[in-house]
């Protein structure tokens, strides 16, 4: 379909016009959004060219954040029962590659250097034609997956948006990643030796997300340290560049790509709600998830309800912090 093809239906479909008055308050949202649309069209169809897909591919772009990737592949096995002879493409970028290679599920990963704008698919979305051959979003937002009048009553579970785009139920099976191999062990196993962390009784902190914007006190978790270390276990703070590890402990980038094995291997964790806790709710570690108080969306549903961890395993338990002088049983 042409760009401006595109345009005039993305026109057609905006509330530009209203029924009272000719010119919509809403004039500005629309041209500007209308320009956002040519934009990502032409970028969308370079990207697509590029790609060079079989006709028995359906590709998806994952371009959000881990947790995001890894909810949306998690739905592959469904999909793919649903589309017979088919193959299940995921299109990323190498910081996260590993992420749907966790699945059995997905046929081929394609890696891209620079993929477009996390908004690009929500803004295209109704634009698509659904159809292998294609490269189609793995990524929306909540608000793109509804009429605006139906937005605050629908159910805003994570992965929502992902069923939507793949036209799958309520019902649909979460699939479970594969099995740490026992050269993951070994890498693990590895890093562990070097940084002298005892297998068992070592405790994952992880203080930062982008799940959740509503963060837990410093001294929440300042105090978790010394709990931790009263009970002869060893805390380490997962940090990425640029995070600075909690006070007392040291800071852990833990690879992506065996993540499961080092969370195995570690026994322990406590992490603030985050995409890196999907990747690990399938662990055999003890995982608390803990979500701050609070509401969303016209304060109508907390974290908790929003970002409820589906498909984890019994291991992992949640808790919502509503004080941080107040310590729930994490151990």
């Amino acid at each position: 379909m042409k760009v401006a093809n595109r345009f005039k239906i993305f026109i057609r479909n905006s509330r530009i016009l209203n029924k009272n008055r000719l010119l919509s308050v809403n004039l500005f949202t629309g041209a500007y959004f209308g320009f956002k649309t040519i934009i990502y069209s032409i970028q969308w169809r370079r990207l697509e060219k590029k790609l060079k897909l079989k006709k028995n591919e359906y590709a998806f772009l994952c371009n959000a954040h881990i947790g995001d990737t890894y909810a949306f592949c998690s739905l592959a096995g469904d999909f793919v029962k649903d589309h017979p002879n088919t193959q299940f493409v995921v299109v990323t970028d190498k910081k996260q590659s590993c992420v749907p290679k966790m699945f059995q599920s997905v046929s081929k990963v394609i890696e891209v250097e620079k993929p477009l704008s996390p908004e690009a698919g929500g803004i295209l979305f109704r634009l698509f034609r659904f159809e292998p051959g294609y490269l189609l979003p793995g990524f929306i937002r909540f608000s793109n997956a509804y009429d605006n009048n139906k937005y605050i009553k629908a159910p805003h579970e994570m992965r929502y948006p992902y069923r939507f785009i793949l036209n799958l139920s309520g019902k649909s099976r979460v699939e479970s990643p594969k099995a740490p191999t026992k050269r993951d062990y070994a890498d693990a196993a590895k890093l562990f030796n070097k940084l002298n962390l005892p297998i068992g009784r070592t405790i994952i902190l992880s203080p930062h997300a982008q799940t959740v914007k509503r963060m837990i006190s410093g001294k929440f978790w300042e105090r978790l340290v010394k709990e931790c270390k009263a009970k002869n276990f060893v805390p380490v703070t997962n940090v990425v560049s640029g995070e600075d590890p909690i006070s007392g402990t040291v800071g852990v980038t833990f690879p992506l790509n065996n993540i499961i094995a080092n969370f195995n291997l570690a026994g322990h964790a406590i992490m603030l709600r985050s995409g890196l806790c999907d990747l690990v709710s399938s662990s055999s570690a003890r995982i608390s998830v803990l979500y701050p108080a609070g509401k969303l969306i016209n304060n109508k549903f907390s974290y908790i309800q929003m970002f409820h961890i589906e498909g984890k395993n019994k291991n992992v338990r949640e808790f919502v912090i509503s004080n941080s002088r107040k310590m729930p049983d994490l151990f």
